[in-house]
C-alpha cells in the first residue's frame, strides 16, 4: 500500500474488513486493488457488513475452514438482496382497508366490495379476523427458555 500513496498508515485492527475508520482508503485505491484480483466488498450500512464479517468468523473460528472466494460471493448477493419476507398477520384490527381486501381476495373470502364505511369494514374484520383465527394451527404457547426450565426444576426438586 505504500507504493500506491506514501503516506499511508496502516493502524492495527483484527476485523477482516476495511472501513473507512479501520484504513483509510480512497476509491482510486480500492480500484487498484480490485485491478490485482483483490476482492472487494462494498455494503450500503453497517448491519451489511457485520453481517458478512460475522458469516466470515463464523466459518474460520466455529467451523475451522477458510471461506472461497464463490461462497463469499454468495453471501455478499445474499446481504444484498434479502429474500422477501412473508407477513402473517395476527390481528385484523390493525389492518387497513387495502390490506384486509388483499387478505379476503388471497383466501378467497366473501367479503362486500362496496366502498367500506364504518360499518362495512367492521363486519369485513370480523370475517377476516375468523379466517385468521381458524387458520392458526395448533401453536406451542409460550416457549420456556433453559433458564427458566432449570428454575422449575429446582423448584419442583425443592417442594419434595
Amino acid at each position: 500500500m505504500r507504493r500506491i500513496h506514501p503516506n499511508y498508515k496502516i493502524k492495527y485492527n483484527p476485523a477482516p474488513f476495511i472501513t473507512s475508520e479501520s484504513v483509510p482508503i480512497t476509491r482510486s485505491q480500492l480500484d487498484f486493488l480490485k485491478s490485482k484480483g483483490i476482492p472487494i466488498f462494498g455494503f450500503n450500512n453497517q448491519r451489511q457488513c457485520y453481517d458478512m464479517r460475522t458469516h466470515v468468523l463464523r466459518a474460520k473460528n466455529v467451523e475451522k475452514r477458510t471461506l472461497g472466494l464463490e461462497e463469499m460471493n454468495q453471501k455478499y448477493q445474499q446481504i444484498l438482496n434479502p429474500p422477501p419476507t412473508t407477513y402473517v398477520p395476527t390481528l385484523a384490527i390493525a389492518m387497513s382497508s387495502s390490506e384486509l381486501k388483499e387478505y379476503a381476495g388471497r383466501y378467497k373470502l366473501s367479503v362486500p366490495e362496496t366502498p367500506y364505511d364504518a360499518d362495512t369494514k367492521k363486519a369485513v374484520r370480523q370475517i377476516v379476523q375468523a379466517h385468521i383465527d381458524a387458520n392458526k394451527g395448533a401453536g406451542g404457547g409460550k416457549q420456556r427458555t433453559m433458564k427458566q426450565k432449570m428454575m422449575f426444576k429446582k423448584k419442583r426438586t425443592l417442594k419434595k
